[in-house]
């Protein structure tokens, strides 16, 4: 019988030394909790793996979420969920401690810039990944460029428009066939946790989808991070350990400090929490005869695609300011394509050529 005590330390060692993104992630959780451990079975674990993708939030977190449910109930689930997060989001809450501190000294800030180009890089890798599966249907052509269109005019509505992409797929389906602000600090507590709770119901097919919400958001409705420290933070969630949304963390800490941080983290992991640990439950017999959650996610996926690459193409005119490191960039993107090293390697590996770049050509 698996206690609590085993639940905690297994998912909070997987989120300290889980390095490669959420497949990669999720692959180490089916060796481990389906092979090693025999926790639950193989094909229940790829039924779940299956229903996840087609929901909104962050896979693995999901799927930790939901090991635990198998194993002890809501408080398994919650307990998993809380210690897979814990290391990457105390990481990123120190890196946001210590930032005003990095900053100050002079050999950080061409580090930083090569990180934050890394980070450019990883974005459009994303968006590639996430519409290979897509690229040779029209349709999902014609969602992307729809999202990419309203994103363009209507930033700040991201979330229905990805909802407005899904709806429009399964109703084509069917069609088929029947022929600037000032907040007072718990206002700013309420924001950062609504903020981060509509970008975690909406991140579809890659955490790397929260990129369009956030930004918007934090960086020129709310003010709360400018367009640099935004990259730096992605940067840095990339390498660390666990899930990339614990970013969440370092917005929360410059915006409010330590409370901030706390208010931001639940609200990016509480829509995963409700719909893995009380909704799929309820529903999962539901979705197994039903083909309207698929065709929403044929609309809802390619139309996220197309609102991350207009957030993309912004944070590349802002980064990108010289001739020099458009150069840097695209020989970057060469590198990252051909060889395919970890979204941690590469941005360790571009910050550092950033520097010495800078130090033999200063």
């Amino acid at each position: 019988m698996v206690d609590f005590r085993s639940i905690f330390f297994f998912f909070l060692k997987l989120g300290a030394l889980g390095f490669g993104g959420p497949l990669a992630l999720v692959a180490l959780m089916q060796q481990e909790c389906v092979d090693r451990k025999k926790w639950v079975s193989a094909k229940r674990f790829e039924e779940t793996f299956v229903f996840c993708k087609m929901l909104p939030g962050p896979i693995a977190y999901q799927m930790a979420l939901w090991v635990g449910y198998e194993l002890k109930g809501k408080w398994g689930g919650l307990l998993a969920g809380l210690a897979f997060v814990l290391p990457a989001a105390f990481l990123l809450y120190l890196f946001a401690k210590f930032y005003s501190s990095f900053e100050g000294v002079s050999a950080v800030a061409p580090l930083l810039s090569g990180m934050r180009i890394a980070a450019l890089g990883i974005i459009f890798q994303s968006i590639v990944s996430l519409f290979v599966p897509y690229r040779k249907q029209i349709g999902s052509w014609i969602y992307a460029l729809l999202g990419a269109f309203l994103m363009s005019f209507f930033p700040r509505w991201e979330p229905l428009i990805i909802v407005f992409g899904g709806f429009l797929s399964v109703g084509v389906l069917e069609l088929n066939r029947n022929n600037k602000l000032k907040l007072s600090s718990g206002t700013v507590l309420l924001a950062l946790f609504w903020t981060h709770f509509k970008a975690g119901a909406f991140v579809f097919g890659t955490g790397l989808a929260i990129v369009p919400v956030l930004q918007k958001e934090v960086v020129d409705a709310f003010h709360w991070l400018s367009q640099e420290e935004f990259l730096d933070a992605l940067s840095f969630g990339q390498v660390t350990p666990g899930p990339v949304t614990t970013l969440a963390a370092f917005i929360g800490y410059k915006a409010a400090g330590e409370w901030g941080s706390l208010a931001a983290t639940l609200g990016m992991y509480t829509p995963g929490a409700l719909l893995i640990l009380f909704l799929l439950p309820l529903i999962r017999k539901k979705i197994e005869s039903q083909k309207g959650l698929f065709a929403f996610q044929a609309g809802a996926i390619p139309t996220v695609i197309g609102c991350l690459a207009v957030a993309a193409s912004q944070l590349t005119m802002s980064t990108l300011k010289t001739p020099l490191t458009g150069i840097y960039f695209l020989g970057l993107l060469t590198v990252q394509f051909a060889l395919r090293p970890p979204p941690w390697a590469l941005i360790l590996l571009s910050g550092g050529l950033h520097l010495a770049f800078s130090f033999f050509f200063s």
